[in-house]
C-alpha cells in the first residue's frame, strides 16, 4: 500500500506501506506489515531527452536485528531516458545499512493501453559480516522482474508483474515474488498519465 502526493513543482513525497504473507519449506507461515518507507522526490531535470531526480528515503524496519538500526537512509539517483518508443531507466545509490545498488529497467507500449515492463537489480553489501563469510554466503545479489499494465483512462492504470533471485541461488533466495495493483491519479485536469510504481 502506498501513496505519493506531489506537494510543490518537481517535488513529491511518498510513503509505503507493504504487508507480507510467507510460508517457508517446512510450512511455517508469517505475516504482518514489513518495513515501512518514507520518500521524498525531486527532478533536477524535467521535459528534457534525459531526465534525471534524486529520491533521499528513510526505512523503518518492522523487526530488529544486533548490528541494525530500525530507521535507515536509501540516497538514489535516478535517471529516465528514451529509445524510440522505449522508455529506459536506470538508478544508483547507498544504503546506510551497508550496500550499493544498481537498477535498471525498460518500459514498452504494446498498444491498446497495454506497456510491457522489465527491470533488473544488483547490489552489493560494502560491510563485513564474519558470521556470513564463515558460511559462504556471497555479498553479491541480482534480481529480475517483468510484467504488464493496462491503462484504463488516464488517469487509472492496473499493473502486475512477477520476479525471482537469479544469483546466488541459495535457501536465502526470492524464488518468487507476485506483485499487483492499481494507480490512481486524483490530480487536475492536465496532469500526466499515472506510471507504475
Amino acid at each position: 500500500m502506498g501513496i505519493s502526493v506531489g506537494v510543490a513543482p518537481r517535488t513529491q513525497i511518498g510513503v509505503s506501506l507493504p504487508y507480507y504473507f510467507i510460508t517457508d519449506g517446512s510450512g511455517f507461515t508469517s505475516h504482518g506489515f514489513g518495513a515501512s518507507y518514507l520518500t521524498a522526490k525531486v527532478a533536477l531535470t524535467q521535459t528534457q531527452r534525459v531526465n534525471v531526480a534524486v529520491s533521499p528515503t528513510v526505512e523503518i524496519l518492522s523487526w530488529t536485528s544486533p548490528g541494525i538500526r530500525r530507521v535507515n537512509l536509501v540516497l538514489p539517483v535516478s535517471a529516465e531516458g528514451y529509445a524510440g518508443a522505449v522508455r529506459l531507466y536506470g538508478s544508483t545509490g547507498y544504503f546506510s545499512r551497508g550496500s550499493v545498488f544498481g537498477t535498471g529497467a525498460l518500459e514498452w507500449p504494446l498498444g491498446h493501453g497495454l506497456t510491457w515492463t522489465t527491470s533488473i537489480a544488483h547490489s552489493y553489501s560494502v560491510v563485513s559480516d564474519p558470521a556470513a563469510d564463515e558460511l559462504g554466503m556471497t555479498r553479491h545479489r541480482t534480481d529480475g522482474s517483468t510484467g504488464l499494465y493496462v491503462t484504463l483512462r488516464p488517469t487509472v492504470v492496473f499493473f502486475a508483474s512477477v520476479g525471482r533471485t537469479f544469483a546466488p541461488v541459495n535457501e536465502t533466495s526470492g524464488r518468487l515474488s507476485l506483485s499487483g495493483g492499481i494507480s490512481i491519479n486524483v490530480a487536475r485536469r492536465g496532469t500526466n498519465v499515472p506510471r507504475v510504481p
